[in-house]
């Protein structure tokens, strides 16, 4: 039987090859320029001639370090002439806040609504400090 010798530069290829598959990189997530929303609540009214389906929505817009957060409302109903009293009228009044991130988790100033903030994949999850979920954002597409 022949001796087969391998070379210390396809050993350097396969230790860098099992470093990668073995380690697990962790890119940083970032909001910026994402717009998140939360459907808070949802009202179904029964009218004469037809309804409504009124959906309110909690939305952050993230910009480079700041996040403007406010209410939506949407309605669907019947006869469609119905909308315009309870949907959005005007521009929304905007709180706008400062935000951070270290390790996925967002700081926003000031803002403690839904716990600590945490971003995966496309939601943005809120947690209080017992882990109990608060509430699921969902990236805006």
């Amino acid at each position: 039987m022949k001796k087969i010798k391998f070379k210390p530069l396809f050993f350097c290829f396969i230790f860098i090859i099992a470093l990668f598959m073995s380690s697990e990189i962790k890119a940083q997530l970032s909001p910026e320029g994402k717009t998140y929303t939360l459907l808070t609540n949802s009202v179904c009214k029964k009218m004469e001639g037809g309804g409504c389906n009124i959906d309110y929505y909690k939305v952050m817009e993230f910009t480079k370090n700041k996040v403007s957060i406010y209410e939506l409302v949407k309605a669907s109903c019947t006869p469609k002439e119905r909308e315009e009293n309870y949907n959005n009228k005007a521009e929304p009044i905007k709180s706008v806040r400062y935000w951070t991130i270290k390790d996925n988790q967002i700081f926003i100033e000031k803002y403690d609504e839904y716990g600590k903030l945490e971003l995966k994949g496309d939601k943005l999850i809120g947690k209080r400090s017992n882990g109990s979920v608060t509430a699921e954002f969902l990236e805006k597409k």
